[in-house]
């Protein structure tokens, strides 16, 4: 996929915007506005909030400047970006909450995985209606 210059650079501003706010990605320590497993590295991070366009994976709304997480599908898998999804919210608020409840209805949606399951095999719903296979390189395909 080739991208436009003028779109790159407002990916790149994006990108800077992001990280000036949540500069605690850095080091080691998580900050105010996000949450992610202490073992996940920093690149990681970034490819799944790049792929996921800034926004929770789940309703769309854009994660800058807001409280979020990155989802772990199966808890019992790795931290390949096929397993991995950003998501708004804190575990008391938002689609985080919702997630945290083990919501059936999330596990048909994909957002949840039984630890049999894997994460490259199972579509989730991008924004609550597309279906997409999340992929290990940090990208997604349709089917």
């Amino acid at each position: 996929m080739t991208h436009s210059r003028s779109h790159l650079i407002y990916y790149n501003a994006l990108s800077r915007r992001v990280a000036a706010e949540n500069d605690h990605y850095r080091g080691e320590t998580p900050g105010p506005n996000t949450s992610r497993p202490r073992h996940l590295s920093p690149q990681t991070m970034w490819l799944v909030l790049e792929r996921d366009g800034y926004r929770c994976f789940c309703c769309g709304e854009s994660v800058i400047g807001q409280r979020y997480t990155i989802w772990r599908r199966n808890r019992t898998r790795g931290d390949s970006p096929a397993n991995l999804i950003t998501v708004l919210g804190t575990p008391s608020t938002g689609c985080m909450e919702r997630l945290e409840g083990h919501d059936p209805l999330d596990e048909a949606k994909g957002y949840i995985l039984k630890p049999t399951h894997d994460p490259e095999r199972i579509p989730a719903l991008r924004h609550g209606r597309t279906p997409v296979w999340l992929t290990t390189d940090g990208g997604y395909r349709f089917e």
